[in-house]
């Protein structure tokens, strides 16, 4: 049996699966079966009602078993997961004799499942003097920021309380949570450090969580950062959308705190549009859905991005949809976070422990713009 999935959340939780069976039947001989399916829990998927996986053929040998399989890009099935043009999507994939915990025999990865073709010409102009790029980062453990200081901090290789962030180093340039996997930045587009304009220094924010109260714990968190001397023609910026305004009461199922919007207001004070790559999407343990919507002259066209069966141990980027992948002066961004307190007796507020919450993301552009860092 393999199972070979679609998943919002980077996990089990929402994803839509097909899975294909070997049956053994002593008249009919060997022959394969094909079941769409979707999962709602970390636990066996049920049978969908509508079923849009046709397989068109399979071969097998000693070493390979081959299937070409058809579905729709759209359904129209809310129990599937549309496959969006030029955009990376988790796909997930297990195998195993029976339904069950797959243990090893399981991943995911993220896939371009419709590439679009490109000729492009590049010209690189106005590169500046900056000694580098950093072009990918590599997290080791932990829930991790990392945050670029526009001077040389004041407590050099010092550990600090996290509400004790210095001001010059506030602003944010790469994240991972739980599940996370290497961040590579857009070919086009790097993180300038060193020389002028550059980031010369970085401060590591690292969130602990020992609910257990070990004691004597190794501490293995870090970073492997990869950098290039080959200028890219743009700097990365990133753009901190989100809301403080969090207080959930307990007992509910759907609960959604009020939007927040980066309004048409600010962005009209960019002076040329963006090119908006990817999305964190970032909240706690009871968090349960994230949305950042995209307005032009008052109509809604596609999310940047979003997750409706937000799992929280399988956080990391996703690429920002393909018809709102450029914010253009005048533009609103609007971002929603919903959750489910059912297990919890009292508020659930905004904070930095694992027991409170946020919502945030985290959309990486480019090129930075002076005025584009949080609202």
């Amino acid at each position: 049996m393999v199972g070979l999935g679609i998943s919002n959340s980077g996990g089990m939780m929402g994803a839509d699966i097909m899975i294909l069976k070997k049956q053994e039947s002593i008249t009919a001989g060997s022959t394969w079966q094909i079941g769409d399916y979707f999962s709602t829990e970390e636990e066996a998927p049920v049978l969908d009602e509508q079923q849009d996986y046709n397989l068109l053929s399979i071969t097998q040998n000693s070493l390979l078993t081959t299937a070409v399989v058809r579905r729709a890009l759209d359904t129209c099935d809310m129990a599937d997961i549309q496959v969006f043009n030029d955009t990376d999507q988790t796909i997930i994939w297990a195998y195993a004799e029976a339904f069950g915990y797959h243990g090893q025999t399981r991943g995911q990865l993220p896939l371009r499942l419709n590439p679009a073709t490109y000729n492009t010409t590049l010209n690189v102009t106005g590169a500046g003097s900056n000694l580098g790029n950093l072009t990918e980062y590599t997290y080791r453990l932990g829930q991790t920021s990392q945050y670029a200081c526009s001077k040389a901090p004041a407590r050099l290789n010092t550990p600090l309380v996290c509400n004790e962030v210095p001001e010059d180093c506030s602003y944010p340039i790469a994240f991972y949570g739980p599940g996370s996997g290497p961040f590579n930045l857009p070919a086009e587009a790097g993180l300038p450090f060193g020389g002028p304009g550059g980031v010369s220094y970085v401060m590591l924010q690292i969130h602990y969580n020992n609910p257990t109260g070990l004691r004597n714990a190794v501490d293995s968190s870090g970073i492997t950062v990869h950098y290039t001397q080959q200028l890219r023609p743009f700097d990365m910026g990133v753009l901190t959308l989100g809301s403080y305004d969090i207080n959930v009461p307990p007992g509910r199922s759907n609960f959604s705190v009020p939007a927040n919007a980066c309004p048409s207001a600010c962005t009209s004070r960019l002076t040329h549009s963006l090119t908006l790559t990817y999305n964190f999407l970032h909240m706690h343990q009871t968090g349960s859905a994230i949305v950042t919507r995209h307005v032009r002259n008052g109509s809604a066209i596609q999310p940047l991005g979003y997750k409706n069966w937000y799992d929280f141990d399988a956080q990391g980027a996703s690429q920002v949809l393909p018809e709102s992948r450029t914010l253009m002066a005048g533009d609103t961004l609007v971002t929603t976070c919903t959750y489910n307190t059912e297990s919890r007796t009292n508020v659930t507020s905004f904070g930095l422990s694992s027991q409170d919450e946020m919502c945030y993301n985290f959309l990486n552009y480019y090129p930075a713009a002076a005025h584009a860092s949080e609202w």
